[in-house]
């Protein structure tokens, strides 16, 4: 039996089996079967997308705000990948705190739900990954029901493809702002 992958009409991706049988008037019949249906792949609502968005905001020690940015979860388990300068100690403004807060709405500005520590941090990438690590009181916790992104794969975009981008960019509200 071999099996082939192929596109059809307007690029639908079919895969389907092929068997090969003698018989013994050495005819040879060959018969075709789809073994799977072709899948149109939707990409994510907002909503769903949404779901995945987080808010940085580091606190000082007294409690008050000092600046916020976007996060994505990559995992359940509370990893949360963001940009470098959000969680960066910046000399002579420190913060003791980094609430993560989340929205189950893109409508309705996000709450305080956790703290977090950075795990990794790479400047020169301006990347860093934060790992959820409290409630809101500060008291130790594990989460394992976040709702990860769905990472793609970036050798599939090209220039001019369509992107959605999701975030608090700090200007424009306090809701999740779309770029697309």
């Amino acid at each position: 039996m071999a099996v082939l992958s192929g596109e059809v009409g307007d690029g639908d991706e079919v895969v389907v089996a092929t068997t090969t049988t003698t018989v013994p008037e050495q005819t040879t019949l060959t018969t075709i079967e789809q073994v799977e249906e072709p899948v149109e792949v939707l990409p994510p609502s907002v909503s769903e997308l949404a779901e995945s968005v987080v808010l940085i905001v580091t606190v000082d020690s007294a409690g008050r705000e000092l600046a916020g940015g976007s996060g994505t979860v990559i995992d359940p388990t509370g990893l949360i990948l963001t940009n470098a300068h959000v969680v960066e100690q910046i000399p002579g403004i420190p913060y003791e705190t980094l609430s993560i807060r989340l929205t189950d709405d893109p409508a309705v500005p996000p709450e305080a739900r956790y703290e977090g520590t950075v795990v990794a941090f790479d400047a020169a990438l301006d990347l860093a990954v934060v790992q959820v690590t409290a409630d809101t009181t500060g008291a130790a916790t594990t989460v394992s029901d976040l709702t990860p992104i769905t990472l793609g794969d970036s050798d599939l975009v090209g220039l001019g493809d369509n992107i959605r981008v999701l975030g608090y960019p700090g200007i424009g509200g306090d809701t999740i702002t779309l770029t697309g």
